[in-house]
């Protein structure tokens, strides 16, 4: 008899710890859910960001002809002293910087 009980009370510990389980399982879930969520509207404002940048690249793209002969004039980077640590070297113009090319010289 007493077997019997031990037992019975062996498969109500089991059942309830199972219960638990599944709780503790389904606020897992939830939270993966809310995460996944947020990670979701990070991934979009992220694509918009990208979306940004490729814009102004292009438009970057659109003005190397500017900055092509600024720098063929030695002017540097607008915004930048001709001093500072990112200084472009003075070297003589080859190729078809010497020409007057729109386009920057080829740096290897």
């Amino acid at each position: 008899m007493s077997s019997r009980v031990d037992e019975q009370q062996q498969i109500q510990f089991e059942l309830e710890g199972l219960k638990r389980t599944l709780e503790w399982t389904e606020i897992q879930q939830e939270q993966l859910l809310d995460r996944l969520d947020l990670l979701r509207i990070e991934n979009t404002r992220l694509q918009g960001r990208v979306e940004e940048l490729e814009r102004q690249v292009e438009g970057l793209s659109s003005n190397s002809r500017y900055s092509s002969r600024m720098l063929k004039r030695g002017a540097g980077w607008p915004g930048r002293s001709p001093c500072s640590r990112n200084a472009r070297s003075q070297k003589a113009l080859v190729g078809r910087a010497q020409l007057g090319s729109s386009r920057p010289p080829l740096i290897r």
